[in-house]
């Protein structure tokens, strides 16, 4: 009997566990293309970093184009909560995305500063402030 114990015992963590894994998130899958734009401005390549981040801006935009919600990007724990704290007293639908997209967006600000594109960069500097209002780099950059 304690054969049979032991040997359901081996036979129970030999077997494989059933597969839970989740497929990457959409955040989990952008971060590289991020971290190689980001890469591409410290290097003085703004042409390559927007390049890069069209893509991945797309993909954040096509992900959230039916959301009716008010969008916010929270970059900590703190502006996320009070994101969702300012739709709750406008009485509106909020949903606070995680930092990845106002990243790309924050990026492309400053690949076009860099590459003189001033105006461009300007829209996407008040989009930000739309997305985190509160964020100080992005007031900061937005002048």
């Amino acid at each position: 009997m304690l054969y049979l114990i032991a040997a359901l015992a081996l036979a129970i963590q030999a077997a494989p566990a059933p597969s839970t894994a989740k497929p990457p998130s959409l955040e989990d899958r952008m971060t590289p293309q991020i971290e190689a734009a980001a890469q591409s401005v410290r290097e003085h390549r703004p042409q390559a970093a927007l390049d890069r981040l069209a893509l991945v801006i797309a993909v954040y935009e096509a992900d959230h184009a039916t959301e009716t919600r008010r969008i916010y990007c929270g970059t900590s724990l703190q502006e996320a909560i009070l994101y969702a704290g300012m739709g709750a007293r406008d009485r509106v639908g909020a949903v606070v995305l995680l930092p990845g997209y106002c990243t790309a967006l924050y990026l492309k600000g400053y690949a076009l500063v860099d590459l003189g594109r001033i105006a461009e960069a300007k829209a996407i500097y008040e989009r930000l402030l739309t997305l985190a209002p509160m964020d100080a780099q992005y007031r900061t950059e937005y002048g």
